[in-house]
């Protein structure tokens, strides 16, 4: 099991690209919540409406009537409806990306689980191995207390045997 959630997680990691959001995210979770956020920022009616903005700006500077401070207005106006034009295609990959990483962050929980199983399996084997160890020790133990018995009772056996042969050798 372990070994093919780790192919899992490597097919997704090359889906998902080089590591680029590592650097950027701790962790999965942190990246969905922040890459959800900025894709909510990029609906298509959000970027509409700042384009629609851009360009109510734009004709009130062509209208205002200063030609320097209009036209480096007029610069930044471009190059932020530029930007959200970039992101606008962006906006678009996002869906995806959140899929990816949520399909992610359910192999990183069945990891996380599958750790936790290997743990646990760890633990009943130490424990049962413990156990396995005290039982040889307390056979061990009963097999020497059984041969000193035996010797005793063999003991016993020849004095009464001898005591047996005197009595008889006496009546004899």
């Amino acid at each position: 099991k372990v070994s093919a959630m780790e192919g899992r997680i490597a097919r997704l990691e090359g889906v998902l690209g080089d590591g680029e959001l590592a650097a950027l995210y701790p962790d999965v979770c942190t990246a969905m919540d922040v890459l959800d956020r900025k894709l909510s920022l990029l609906q298509p009616g959000a970027v509409q409406h700042v384009a629609t903005q851009v360009s109510k700006l734009e004709e009130k500077l062509k209208k205002g009537g200063d030609g320097g401070a209009a036209a480096a207005v007029t610069a930044k106006l471009g190059k932020l409806l530029e930007t959200v034009e970039r992101w606008d295609s962006v906006a678009l990959l996002l869906p995806s990306i959140l899929a990816r990483l949520k399909s992610l962050r359910a192999v990183h929980e069945g990891a996380a689980s599958a750790v936790a199983g290997v743990e646990e399996v760890k633990s009943r084997q130490e424990r049962v191995s413990k156990a396995l160890r005290e039982q040889q020790t307390a056979l061990e133990e009963a097999k020497g207390t059984l041969r000193e018995n035996v010797a005793v009772m063999l003991s016993n056996l020849q004095t009464v045997e001898a005591r047996v042969q005197k009595l008889e050798a006496g009546k004899a």
